[in-house]
């Protein structure tokens, strides 16, 4: 299987279906790390639940689905994503769920950093 001439990576879309919306639309191809995978708005969702409501998502999903709030876990979360990526931000330490920072972090430290 290849997306934009790039093989895909080791995570499958068939078991996390947003990734299928990623690899095909991602501006710089087939990319596990441009967004937040299914399992933090699954099985994992409990976990994440304070941080997930700042970006507007309050209910768990069904595991496999691709629902349309699946769909725009996977927008937001890229936003997110290609923002860190615009600030320098490491997504191991700043991200929308298992991180150790998270969203309202990361707007605190760019009004910080720049008087915003």
């Amino acid at each position: 299987i290849t997306f934009k001439g790039q093989e895909a990576p080791a995570h499958m879309p068939r078991v996390k279906r947003s990734l299928a919306i990623i690899y095909a639309t991602n501006p710089f191809g087939a990319d596990h790390q441009s967004h937040e995978h299914d399992p933090a708005i699954e099985g994992d969702f409990e976990f994440y639940t304070d941080r997930l409501a700042v970006l507007g998502f309050s209910e768990e999903q069904e595991p496999q689905s691709l629902s349309d709030e699946k769909i725009r876990f996977t927008l937001a979360s890229q936003h997110m994503y290609s923002a860190m990526d615009s600030l320098d931000l490491c997504q191991f330490v700043f991200g929308p769920a298992w991180q150790l920072y998270g969203p309202e972090d990361m707007v605190e430290l760019v009004r910080t950093v720049t008087g915003w």
